[in-house]
């Protein structure tokens, strides 16, 4: 791993109770093919902990979670990534609906998400606990909640 930044153009930055950094956004590059997306964790020093890199099928990690004493989710519009705060992959899934607008740790193992007008409550693996539609519309009504 280099000691730059792989990512120019993160779009979310937030700092850990430990004073960490962590970023997420499009990686800086070829476009052509795939959509490159990246997210590193710095120290308080400004040095880079660790860097990973995803190649997705569409779009750009817009959306990063963190707040959970061990994990950080990232999302495009979709798919959710959960990540721990070592770098380590731990799973990705679909999101029921789409697209992914925000996401925020409700707890260590649940997530709070906004994915176009329905706010979920989803468990970190991507079961969903429970939905509610902002329009007013049944939630059962949403694609992927039925």
């Amino acid at each position: 791993m280099s000691s730059e930044a792989s990512y120019p153009r993160t779009t979310n930055l937030d700092v850990l109770g430990d004073g960490s950094i962590v970023t997420a956004g499009r990686v800086f590059g070829c476009d052509v093919a795939t959509f490159e997306s990246g997210v590193a964790r710095w120290d308080g020093t400004g040095s880079i902990l660790w860097e990973r890199s995803f190649e997705i099928a569409e779009g750009y990690i817009d959306v990063l979670a963190p707040g959970s004493t061990d994990k950080i989710a990232v999302s495009t519009s979709d798919p959710i990534m959960v990540i721990y705060l070592s770098g380590e992959p731990l799973g990705s899934w679909g999101s029921p609906v789409r697209p992914v607008q925000a996401m925020l740790w409700d707890s260590d193992t649940t997530l709070l998400m906004l994915a176009d007008t329905v706010l979920l409550k989803m468990k970190w693996d991507g079961t969903p606990i429970t939905g509610q539609d902002l329009t007013g519309r049944d939630v059962a009504d949403s694609p992927g909640l039925q």
